[in-house]
């Protein structure tokens, strides 16, 4: 069996990122126990790919750079960087959100609190705004369409 390399130690693909490898770390080591040989080649595993420099040397080793050859990311990877998903309050309403608004909801707020009424009407317009938006988008491209 060939000897694993320190990116196999740790349960991760090729050019896996900062917080990818801290997981893997944290998983694998609540799963040995520290002093045991396999604990300390993991605690080196993580302690050269954490460190950028010695990572770069690490994976200039031969054995390394033919394994990352095998494990190369698809092409759109090199230039995209996954975000993290923001928590469901924080998203800002899809498309369908906007639409499916319910108008009858709207209640106009009482006449002596003017913070309210400018919220109120920055809301409606900004609602009306956007159906104005989608509805000049429809009549350009039916527009294209036709004269195409």
């Amino acid at each position: 069996m060939a000897a694993l390399n320190h990116y196999q130690v740790l349960g991760l693909k090729a050019f896996a990122q900062a917080a990818e490898l801290e997981a893997a770390f944290q998983r694998r080591a609540a799963q040995l126990q520290a002093g045991t040989p396999e604990f300390d080649r993991l605690l080196d595993a993580y302690t050269v790919l954490k460190d950028p420099t010695s990572r770069a040397r690490y994976d200039a080793r031969p054995e390394v750079r033919a394994w990352l050859r095998q494990q190369q990311r698809p092409a759109w990877q090199f230039w995209h960087k996954p975000q993290p998903t923001p928590p469901a309050e924080a998203r800002e309403p899809t498309f369908s959100q906007l639409l499916d608004f319910d108008w009858e909801s709207l209640e106009e707020p009482e006449p002596d609190t003017p913070g309210k009424r400018k919220a109120f009407y920055e809301e409606i317009y900004f609602k009306v705004a956007v159906v104005a938006i989608v509805l000049a988008a429809i009549a350009v491209i039916f527009w294209a369409l036709r004269n195409s």
